[in-house]
């Protein structure tokens, strides 16, 4: 499980461009200039790879005539605008250097008013070597995953993918067992007893560079959801509506859609 973009945020006790890299895809390269169409959304083939095509005053959509009928090539995201829609006035960038392998991560400073300024990543973690899923091969310390085992998608701003013990810091037990209800998943958190802060402001920093911390419920309710709606925090990567005044440049991560079941209760009369 990943966490959202970006999932880091700095230590209250502690004082980019983001690395990227071409990778090769086992696909043949697409037709420079066509069109390919999967579900509701449009594709248009640019220097080898599938671009997904957004609609703007200055595009104009592809007719059904020039979509490609039997698409090849790796699908990508046009990550050029990744950054923009930041409003200056309440939110700024900066870059950060990963002590542990000189990568680069562009951060974003929020300022909530009463509530302060808060930083955090404005790009996904991409720490550790590339194990691959598919071929069945597990998590250890320094390693992810890729998004279908592609590198492409930890080079450019999607970051890795780790298992919840590993991004926490916690033992692999913890995958499956609760916190403390085992010797193999002790609880080993630090609750700071201070009035108005419990088990949602606990600042881990599990596999974030020191004096950052992974993402806690305080830093999600008190400050980030402060900007009072989910577009403020959407890159214009990926999504259908542009936002992201707040700079934290979320990218999409896949969905979920539960199913609905309806029930009979019992009613007091």
């Amino acid at each position: 499980v990943a966490t959202s973009s970006s999932g880091v945020a700095k230590d209250s006790s502690s004082s980019a461009n983001g690395t990227s890299s071409s990778s090769s895809s086992s696909s043949e390269p697409c037709k420079e200039g066509t069109w390919l169409e999967k579900g509701k959304d449009k594709y248009i083939c640019k220097n080898g790879v599938w671009e997904k095509f957004i609609l703007s005053s200055s595009s104009k959509a592809p007719s059904s005539s020039s979509i490609a009928p039997d698409a090849t090539g790796p699908i990508r995201y046009n990550m050029d605008s990744l950054f923009a829609g930041i409003n200056e006035k309440n939110a700024t960038y900066s870059n950060f250097t990963d002590p542990r392998d000189g990568q680069v991560y562009k951060t974003v400073t929020m300022n909530f008013g009463l509530l302060g300024n808060w930083e955090y990543f404005a790009e996904n973690l991409n720490y550790g070597r590339q194990v691959n899923l598919k071929e069945g091969k597990t998590l250890t310390d320094s390693t992810k995953y890729c998004y279908d085992d592609d590198p492409w998608y930890c080079d450019n701003h999607f970051g890795g993918l780790y298992t919840w013990s590993l991004a926490m810091g916690f033992p692999s037990a913890c995958d499956t067992l609760a916190l403390g209800s085992s010797p193999e998943c002790p609880d080993t958190i630090y609750y700071n007893p201070t009035p108005g802060y419990g088990p949602g402001s606990a600042q881990i920093q599990g596999i974030c560079p020191v004096g950052w911390h992974v993402m806690n419920q305080h830093d999600f309710v008190e400050t980030l959801f402060a900007t009072n709606a989910a577009s403020t925090i959407q890159s214009w990567v990926g999504w259908n509506k542009t936002g992201n005044s707040s700079g934290f440049t979320a990218l999409p991560g896949g969905g979920y859609m539960r199913v609905l079941l309806k029930a009979w209760l019992l009613k007091v009369v």
